[in-house]
């Protein structure tokens, strides 16, 4: 998944806020969107970075933390770095055949099946 920076919202919020577009939808079982904030706050000595879902005009549709938020520093780049990286795999499928022949089509998935195997 890849995000754009919009702009710079909400200036009136505790923290310096980032709008970003995602290249597809994020989908959870919890929320679906389609842009996601990032927030930079120095919470009393505590420095985080936060990524929440949000709506195009860069208002919060659910205050739950997204993947790449952090404490330790105020960078949004890094935390939304962190939140596409966390979804950059998802979609894939692998489809191996019956008989688990497959070496050829996956080599990690070939060494996986030489040392677990079904009961």
């Amino acid at each position: 998944m890849e995000a754009e920076l919009i702009r710079k919202v909400n200036p009136d919020a505790r923290g310096d806020q980032k709008l970003w577009k995602l290249s597809e939808p994020y989908v959870s079982d919890d929320v679906t969107c389609e842009y996601v904030l990032t927030s930079a706050v120095d919470g009393h000595g505590i420095l985080e970075t936060f990524v929440f879902p949000a709506n195009e005009d860069g208002r919060v549709i659910d205050w739950g933390e997204l993947e790449g938020s952090y404490q330790g520093d105020t960078n949004h780049d890094r935390a939304i770095k962190g939140f596409c990286e966390g979804h950059r795999s998802s979609g894939i499928i692998y489809n191996f055949p019956d008989d688990h022949e497959h070496s050829a089509m996956n080599p990690i998935m070939s060494f996986i099946s030489d040392i677990v195997r079904p009961v």
